[in-house]
């Protein structure tokens, strides 16, 4: 019976696991209903036309949906996931999403500047500038967010691999599954602790009164849960390992 229970745990946590990082992987991946409400960094950028002043009228798109990186307006949310980012009015409001792909750069400053109207480009630029701090250094925050990003998918692959070991009821398989949430802790966490890093660091290197605000991201904690999750597993999977059968 104790075999078991510490079974059935250590299948219950690496499944929980598997869900919450599949959960993070789909992040502004698509426009669906679920996609949209996950995401790692938001950027609020209603308070930047009242600093910019003279072209706080034209500052934004008019159309909320218009296609990013195109000059067309800023976006008053930006979302980014994985993989991509969206822009728009809300989670639910008319957006648009900028093009997908593997260890997607968090590069806020380059968004802004390359969404705002030409006329509002090199204001935005400069205003970001007058920042001593990480907010305007893309090649750092580029560089830390698609690391982070690679290593939480590793990470993914491994929690849904020791969840699917747990199944072949074998005490080796559970000293395998094991190791695999092991691997996938270690990525995890360090996926989880770069995106806390770079996001701490950025919120407090905005300009004061540039009217920007950013905001950890529900996809943060759900990586933090995973990796506690697969953490925890490790000590029932060993301990069915020990318990198991040693032969079909």
């Amino acid at each position: 019976m104790a075999r078991f229970f510490f079974i059935g745990l250590g299948q219950f946590l690496t499944f929980a696991a598997t869900v919450l990082t599949i959960l993070v992987n789909m992040g502004q991946l698509t426009q669906n209903v679920v996609a949209r409400h996950f995401w790692f960094a938001q950027v609020e950028t209603t308070g930047l036309g009242d600093t910019l002043g003279s072209n706080a009228g034209s500052l934004y798109a008019s159309n909320q949906a218009a296609a990013e990186l195109q000059n067309q307006g800023l976006k008053y949310n930006y979302y980014w996931g994985m993989y991509s980012f969206c822009g728009g009015a809300g989670t639910d409001e008319n957006r648009d999403c900028s093009d997908r792909y593997i260890g997607y750069r968090w590069e806020p400053t380059t968004v802004l500047v390359r969404d705002a109207p030409t006329t509002a480009s090199a204001q935005l630029q400069n205003l970001f500038n007058t920042s001593d701090g990480s907010f305007a250094n893309v090649n750092y925050l580029g560089m830390l967010s698609r690391v982070a990003n690679v290593i939480i998918l590793v990470g993914t692959i491994l929690s849904g691999l020791a969840w699917l070991t747990g199944f072949l009821a074998h005490r080796f398989c559970f000293a395998f599954a094991a190791l695999e949430a092991l691997g996938a802790a270690g990525c995890l966490g360090v996926g989880a602790a770069l995106w806390t890093a770079i996001l701490y660091k950025a919120r407090n290197s905005i300009p004061d009164n540039s009217g920007l605000v950013i905001n950890y991201g529900n996809s943060l904690w759900m990586t933090w849960a995973a990796f506690a999750a697969v953490v925890l597993a490790i000590i029932p999977l060993i301990i069915g390992c020990c318990l198991g059968r040693s032969k079909y």
